[in-house]
């Protein structure tokens, strides 16, 4: 290896300079330019081809020509393989991705190849090695179905033509891919919301619920919603006290998951197809009654099971804790021991011990895995709505209006558990 340094400043800043100076040509690199031997090479090439809705493709306008192109946009490679379809035999054989073979792209238009391999069964048609690569589509978008039909749908002469099975149009083009067996069914998906309803509360089933639509792109998500929406607003008709299947409580449940998943998807669960939710002006709040709706009976289990397996030191500070909530005394305890003694199994059994006496208790830690070790746990600035760059900040504040529903729950709250809190930021304390 040679290395060298230019000590003209001119140099420095000319890279053409920089690179006839510094390269170095050996023996292999002359001879395979004296062979004339090709130095670059892409094969085979690929063609990029557009997709997109009908009347949605991407046009560039100014404020003089807007009314034209308008009236008159500029067509696409798509737009442009439905008018070959029409009018050439050989193409009207050919799924979207192939055309780029046979074809080349000029001026709008698709025309024949003039060099290549001539096929022997169609004359004047030529062939040339060009791969063909729609553009990938995001799987909660509409044009994924329309994707997937340009992939297997032979010489389509209009978007209908791609919507249209065994002689039906369909309405959408995912109605047209389940007809054509396109799409896998829900199976595996029914399955894991079914095995969830009988562990978790349904405020957490909601959010498997999202996270289904949002990354496991579910080909029916309608019929998964009416199979598992009692499951999904168990705890809102529980505490409307409404009867099973009301609209109201279904309602709810929509507002929540829509509130939610607008976090990752800006049109909400109308990206996904599903009933709009209709909003109203006070809405019920499912966090507060998640915090309200635990299961008093599995509460009383835990607490009847972990008690006697109290050591006596953890006995003290449980007892202490729980005396005081209970006389309101609003006291501050720092728990202080070594990693595996057991603060974590006293942390959830002082949890449980409120609980079930229908207290509000909210648990949170510093790290998200240590919040997962807490029954009900959340980081603390999810609890609190701490800014994320509190240590920047002269004068920070939590992200909280007093007459939200979560200033309410806080007021509200008998006993605040904050794991890990000497791992937060010390401006933390100031607020």
């Amino acid at each position: 290896m040679a290395v060298f340094v230019f000590s003209d400043e001119d140099l420095r800043h000319d890279e053409i300079k920089q690179f006839v100076l510094g390269r170095y040509v050996s023996s292999n690199y002359a001879a395979w330019r004296i062979f004339g031997y090709e130095i670059h090479l892409s094969s085979p090439s690929v063609f990029h081809l557009n997709v997109h809705l009908q009347k949605r493709q991407l046009v560039y306008f100014t404020e003089k020509n807007a009314r034209q192109v308008i009236e008159n946009p500029k067509g696409t490679t798509l737009t442009a393989f439905f008018k070959l379809c029409s009018v050439d035999e050989f193409a009207a054989t050919l799924i979207y991705p192939e055309v780029p073979e046979y074809y080349t792209y000029n001026n709008n238009n698709w025309k024949r190849r003039s060099h290549g391999t001539e096929l022997d069964n169609w004359p004047g048609v030529s062939r040339k090695n060009v791969i063909g690569r729609v553009y990938n589509i995001h799987p909660t978008k509409q044009e994924i179905f329309l994707r997937m039909l340009l992939h297997v749908v032979t010489g389509p002469k209009s978007f209908a033509d791609l919507r249209t099975v065994d002689g039906i149009i369909c309405a959408t083009y995912r109605e047209a891919c389940l007809r054509r067996g396109l799409l896998l069914n829900d199976d595996h998906l029914h399955r894991t919301l079914a095995e969830a309803s009988n562990c978790k509360l349904p405020w957490q089933m909601r959010r498997l619920f999202c996270s289904i639509l949002i990354h496991c792109n579910p080909s029916n998500p309608l019929n998964l919603w009416e199979s598992f929406r009692q499951s999904l607003s168990k705890d809102i008709q529980t505490n409307l006290a409404l009867r099973d299947g009301n609209d109201d409580v279904y309602n709810e449940a929509l507002i929540d998951m829509d509130r939610h998943i607008r976090r990752y998807v800006i049109r909400g669960l109308s990206e996904f197809h599903l009933p709009t939710p209709v909003h109203h002006e006070a809405p019920l709040d499912v966090e507060y009654m998640s915090e309200k709706n635990y299961n008093i009976a599995e509460l009383t289990e835990t607490i009847t099971r972990d008690e006697p397996r109290l050591l006596p030191e953890q006995r003290e500070i449980y007892n202490e804790i729980i005396d005081s909530v209970r006389l309101n005394q609003g006291k501050l305890f720092f728990l202080n021991a070594p990693g595996g003694t057991g603060k974590t199994f006293v942390i959830n059994l002082i949890l449980a011990k409120l609980r079930a006496e229908r207290r509000i208790a909210i648990a949170c830690a510093s790290s998200g895995i240590a919040a997962t070790l807490l029954q009900g746990g959340r980081t603390a600035h999810s609890a609190f709505k701490l800014p994320m760059d509190i240590g920047k900040k002269d004068n920070p504040k939590c992200n909280i209006d007093r007459s939200s529903s979560r200033a309410i729950l806080l007021r509200e709250c008998s006993l605040f558990i904050w794991d890990e809190a000497t791992m937060s930021n010390k401006a933390i304390c100031k607020l």
